[in-house]
């Protein structure tokens, strides 16, 4: 394995819940990436200075405890269908020796594979799906769960959410999306439903997975093109 300068400046994209501790207060959040040096924080609102961050990892390992310190905000809307989301830059301060080499094995892993199935779709879906972080709100008979959209397609989207509705659930979905001043907003119903931690086969935290129904055809176009524009970023020749 390559040592830590090799890996610092590699971001691994992979999506996981994490706990934030500052003093007496403890608030959910999510992890959009790592790198061998610190993570983005997808948390609103947004906490300064040095805290305590616990996260799991995909190698299936115990969750890991890092005080980390807060190296930039992101305070801005998404801009476009990768733009990350409301949250802050971390860096690592202190974290156990064990888990410190666990991260930069993730990262080196994640440097030495040909791609890495961020946009994780449903089973048997054929979707395009932008992975893209950002606040969302599903209400139904069921109550209320709050949490973020993971990923996106046309047709429905992966949330991580609590609590998580049962599969077939009808709900009201809420969602944060580019360029929208207000949320998008859309029944849905739960096709599916994912208990457990994020792994390198489905990099996704517990959540579930939404099928839009009676869509616009504006709301479809408007779809559309968000799935476009992440598309021509992946394509060899975008910049």
């Amino acid at each position: 394995m390559s040592n830590v300068s090799d890996t610092g400046n590699v971001r691994m994209p992979f999506v996981t819940r994490c706990e934030v501790r500052q003093g007496d207060r403890v608030v959910p959040g999510l992890i959009c990436n790592f790198s061998a040096h610190g993570c983005f924080l997808h948390v609103d609102p947004v906490p300064s200075g040095e805290f305590d961050l616990t996260f799991t990892l995909p190698d299936g390992g115990p969750p890991v405890e890092a005080r980390v310190a807060v190296k930039w905000v992101n305070e801005g809307g998404l801009a476009t269908a990768t733009s990350l989301p409301v949250g802050c830059g971390l860096r690592f301060v202190m974290m156990a020796p064990a888990d410190r080499w666990r991260v930069e094995a993730l990262v080196e892993t994640y440097r030495g594979q040909a791609a890495l199935p961020v946009g994780a779709e449903a089973p048997e879906s054929p979707a395009a799906r932008v992975p893209l972080i950002a606040p969302c709100t599903l209400s139904g008979d069921f109550g209320e769960a709050r949490g973020s959209t993971c990923n996106l397609s046309m047709f429905g989207a992966y949330v991580a959410v609590e609590p998580i509705p049962e599969a077939g659930t009808r709900v009201w979905a809420s969602l944060a999306l580019p360029r929208k001043r207000t949320p998008f907003e859309q029944w849905a119903t739960v096709t599916w439903r994912n208990l457990g931690p994020p792994t390198w086969e489905r990099p996704l935290p517990p959540g579930c997975g939404l099928r839009f129904e009676g869509v616009s055809m504006t709301d479809m176009r408007y779809l559309a093109r968000l799935v476009e524009e992440h598309l021509a970023q992946r394509s060899p020749g975008a910049t």
